[in-house]
């Protein structure tokens, strides 16, 4: 482990057997020591190399110890100064403390009382040197740390100009997609919001909550039906996201609005999250299959007609069988029924609507 370099102590006195003594006498001490007996050769000395420490006599013929001070410290600010003076000069050596010394020395002095003198002069310097350099790494830190705000308010700016960008691009596609999409706003699901696509098939404004039953207890000019009954309440794909915080696919649900129609809508819904991980919310995409789902009940049906009027010989049979399926076909899509009379040789059909009350029954002979 290597040792700090030894202290570099620059003395000035007039009286060039004192200042010799001086020399030696730290030189053994483990500093390193240059003497002069001017205040000018000390200056030069100064300017062309570093010094930690100053050790001046404070009466001298060409430049006291004050001035060579003062001048010493405006070449190099880290030095520190000591003043030697006679008993009779104390007040002069208060003086030339108030001008930058760190301390002084009464002469005659022994070598025990000049070395604590030294010890604390060069600590201080330390100190100071050490104080400088923490204040430097400070600025330097400062200046780092206000370019990094800069940069980071710069790069906020953008981001948000840049989010607004894209939250207004979603949410034109939000508006205008054909595809019914719904947005729950909060983990329970009580505040839905739909695109105009959505509000379209549910036959409300988009702006309004797409429940069926509120929170506040408003009720919904539709229903929402699973297999002909109603969906209860906490039930629906994006409620059933949020609150499992899963994916839920393949939510097959009709819609019966106030005008007779229903339209049937295959669902998917997804939960959304916060920064924290925990569900926000949900969002869910909708296809209407009424048309699809109608296909394939009357293709169905086609199949079992084959079925039952595979091998029949008679018209009568053919035709009776045929309205028993057709009726059976009709009620199960709530549209009335139809009856096939062979003594009469004719067939009825009853047309029903929703609310059960049946119209003139229209006979049509064969």
């Amino acid at each position: 482990m290597s040792s700090s370099p030894p202290a570099r102590i620059l003395i000035v006195d007039d009286e060039a057997a004192q200042m010799k003594a001086l020399c030696d006498t730290l030189r053994d001490q483990g500093y390193e020591t240059v003497g002069f007996t001017t205040g000018p050769d000390a200056l030069a000395a100064l300017g062309e190399s570093e010094f930690d420490l100053l050790l001046a006599d404070l009466m001298m013929p060409e430049m006291d110890g004050i001035a060579l001070l003062r001048a010493a410290m405006a070449l190099n600010p880290n030095l520190v100064g000591i003043i030697m003076t006679g008993d009779g000069a104390i007040a002069t050596a208060v003086e030339a403390m108030k001008t930058g010394a760190i301390d002084y020395i009464l002469k005659p002095f022994k070598l025990s009382h000049i070395i604590p003198v030294l010890s604390r002069a060069l600590t201080m310097r330390r100190l100071r040197l050490e104080k400088t350099e923490l204040e430097r790494d400070l600025r330097t830190r400062t200046e780092q740390l206000e370019a990094a705000n800069k940069e980071l308010e710069t790069y906020s700016q953008s981001v948000t100009h840049d989010l607004g960008y894209r939250v207004g691009e979603i949410e034109a596609l939000f508006d205008i997609l054909p595809v019914p999409i719904a947005i729950a706003e909060d983990p329970q699901g009580e505040h839905i919001r739909v695109n105009p696509a959505f509000a379209s098939i549910l036959g409300i404004p988009p702006d309004s909550n797409a429940l069926a039953s509120t929170p506040d207890g408003e009720r919904a000019p539709f229903r929402m039906l699973r297999n002909g009954a109603s969906v209860p309440d906490g039930d629906l794909p994006m409620q059933q996201a949020a609150l499992r915080g899963m994916d839920i696919r393949d939510a097959e649900i009709e819609i019966e609005r106030p005008d007779g129609q229903t339209r049937r809508l295959l669902g998917y819904a997804s939960p959304l999250y916060d920064e924290a991980g925990r569900v926000r919310g949900s969002v869910g995409a909708f296809m209407d299959i009424t048309e699809r789902h109608r296909t394939e009940r009357n293709r169905q049906f086609l199949l079992d007609l084959a079925d039952r009027t595979r091998g029949l010989l008679e018209p009568d049979h053919v035709l009776m069988e045929t309205a028993n399926a057709l009726s059976a076909h009709m009620d199960g899509a709530r549209c009335g029924n139809m009856e096939w009379d062979s003594e009469l040789g004719a067939m009825t059909i009853r047309h029903g609507d929703r609310d059960g009350v049946a119209s003139i029954p229209e006979t049509y002979p064969r």
